[in-house]
């Protein structure tokens, strides 16, 4: 049954919109500390097996569970973007969660520093780049909008070269 034309229940809701998922800074750091303290608790398990006097023992190895930014959000029940969105807009929280990512980030750094992760895969989650500088004949110039014959002669001011030497 549908409501009538030109009523005003809509003056009786008791909130305006969906209800925020955390009302202030200390809820949402609670709710982070314990995603770090889940990823403390319950370390991944890789089944091993061993040889030893042609018996052979299949034993768990605990590993480490990486906090990651990814398994934050989800644990909060939130994505990425709202996480970034709260980052921009969010005063209240802009604390608490600068202080989540740079603990996520230490931990992430550390465990790969220590050989407890592959430092590849974590360089790649920080945003750690190892760039190696080239540099050619022409240095650093930009090339992307030189012609032909402006090529030619930075190419003949290297080789100190005339145009007559050149096919």
């Amino acid at each position: 049954m549908a409501a009538e034309e030109g009523n005003s229940y809509w003056r009786r809701r008791l909130t305006h919109g969906k209800p925020r998922a955390f009302e202030g800074p200390k809820e949402l750091l609670e709710a982070c500390i314990e995603y770090l303290e889940y990823c403390d608790e319950t370390p991944l398990k890789e089944e091993k097996a061993f040889a030893s006097g042609g018996d052979v023992t299949k034993t768990d190895v605990n590993k480490m569970r990486v906090p990651t930014l990814a398994g934050l959000t989800t644990h909060l029940g939130i994505n990425r973007t709202t996480w970034n969105k709260w980052r921009a807009d969010r005063e209240d929280l802009t604390h608490v969660i600068e202080s989540i990512d740079t603990a996520i980030e230490t931990v992430q750094v550390e465990g790969a520093s220590a050989g407890l992760l592959n430092h590849n895969i974590i360089a790649r989650l920080v945003g750690l780049v190892d760039k190696k500088e080239t540099k050619g004949l022409l240095g650093h110039m930009d090339m992307s909008d030189m012609d032909t014959s402006e090529l030619k002669d930075a190419l003949l001011d290297i080789f100190k070269t005339s145009d007559e030497d050149l096919p």
